[in-house]
């Protein structure tokens, strides 16, 4: 998927410098106009193809790593909705509480050898 995505990201990059050719050619009165539309047409269709299949990458990849940590697959496939629509990122406020927990952590077991050592 990311194969194609990458792909279809590249023929949208080349069919945008293609169109300036057309468009310069269209101007000039060396080429038809129809040139410069299908290319900016193809470019467009290359361009939408891309978004899709990156989003969809994007997709598989954060309910992956949801599912990974117990989450079932409708759970992990509704929080990525949520965070799409503009809501809370389930996978972030996860890995944020994981670091809270271990510094947490490292000050308890800090304090815990500070309070072995003994004061001289």
């Amino acid at each position: 998927m990311e194969l194609f995505a990458s792909l279809f990201g590249w023929i949208w990059i080349g069919t945008a410098l293609v169109s300036v050719y057309f468009l310069y050619g269209a101007l000039a009165g060396a080429a038809p106009w129809s040139n410069l539309l299908w290319s900016i047409g193809a470019g467009l269709v290359a361009k939408y193809l891309h978004v899709v299949l990156s989003r969809n990458k994007q997709k598989a990849d954060y309910v992956d790593q949801l599912v990974k940590r117990g989450y079932t697959h409708g759970e992990a496939a509704t929080a990525w909705e949520i965070v799409n629509n503009d809501g809370s990122n389930l996978l972030l406020n996860l890995q944020q509480a994981e670091t809270i927990a271990e510094a947490d952590l490292a000050d308890f077991e800090r304090s815990h050898i500070n309070a072995e050592k003994p004061n001289i």
